[in-house]
């Protein structure tokens, strides 16, 4: 491994060295779905809190398609507690509704700085952190694991240059939540009685009624549920898939997709060199009966039960 770019704080223990054979090692195993960048950063932050990456003391993860380095709570505590200015933390204070259902959960730790003792408090809120698929251990153990996200919270305000940019399990437990279910198809054609015979609109749409599609445009053969943090992904014609993070873009893509409308697509890269849809723009063409039914459905819904209109 490279000497570090800094010079290290006295309050750091040497990192220890990564040798050609361990750093292949750790491209096939550990960290193999990393970009190059992306391994580069992961081995800066294993060598700025001086440990080995096969220790699996800091793991390389991925969130929304992004690096993010996770621990426990234990190394978070030992990192603290190496700076000899740990001077304790405070069990955990719990928010509850009179059924005892938990909303909050808060930590307090405790840092001496030129021999005053400051205290440094973070709270984990249970609507934040508490995932909606693999919660066995929250439902089994709610108060430990909204505490430890507390606790992490509280450590990092404390010790910002010891721990900043790690973050414990729990914190990100939530983050791996797949959303509902979510597959929107074209709406099936309108049959056509015997003897008749469809008629083509003036106005392009290049879908089921043949009109050519004018170039830049094209059609989303489906709207499905979106990965980690994407609120849902975008499959289209020609095979090619893109993922969209704006929620306010889903109800463009699902109607677009359901009645046909060729699409303009904005796409913009991440970070980490993943393409994602970060506009959408329909074709211009007249409402459709199928557009004001999907609209009249919407506000039927929405509609308060029992309201008449």
């Amino acid at each position: 491994m490279t000497q570090a770019l800094a010079e290290r704080p006295s309050d750091k223990i040497a990192a220890p060295v990564v040798t050609t054979d361990q750093l292949d090692l750790i491209r096939r195993t550990i960290a193999k779905d990393a970009t190059p960048d992306e391994l580069r950063l992961y081995l800066y932050d294993c060598e700025r809190q001086g440990v080995h990456p096969l220790d699996k003391l800091i793991h390389f993860t991925k969130r929304a398609g992004k690096y993010t380095p996770v621990t426990s709570i234990d190394f978070m505590r030992i990192r603290a507690a190496e700076t000899g200015e740990m001077a304790g933390s405070d069990d955990a204070v719990f928010e509850e509704t009179i059924n005892g259902v938990i909303n909050s959960a808060t930590v307090t730790v405790y840092r001496l700085t030129q021999g005053q003792r400051f205290a440094y408090t973070g709270t984990a809120r249970w609507s934040e952190y508490k995932p909606e698929q693999n919660d066995f251990m929250w439902r089994k153990m709610p108060h430990t694991m909204l505490a430890k996200c507390a606790e992490a919270v509280a450590l990092r305000k404390g010790f910002p240059r010891q721990l900043a940019g790690l973050y414990a399990k729990e914190e990100l437990d939530q983050a791996d939540n797949q959303p509902a279910a979510l597959v929107v198809t074209p709406l099936p054609s309108p049959a056509v009685p015997s003897g008749e015979s469809r008629e083509k609109p003036s106005e392009p749409n290049g879908g089921e009624l043949g009109q050519s599609i004018p170039p830049g445009f094209a059609l989303i053969a489906e709207v499905r549920p979106g990965k980690a943090s994407a609120k849902g992904e975008l499959v289209m014609q020609s095979g090619e898939s893109f993922l969209f993070f704006k929620e306010q873009l889903k109800q463009i893509a699902i109607d677009a997709c359901q009645l046909q409308i060729p699409v303009q697509l904005t796409i913009k890269k991440s970070a980490s060199g993943n393409r994602y849809v970060d506009g959408i723009a329909k074709l211009p063409q007249p409402i459709t009966d199928a557009e004001l039914d999907l609209e009249a459905a919407r506000q039927e819904t929405a509609r308060p039960a029992g309201e008449v209109l």
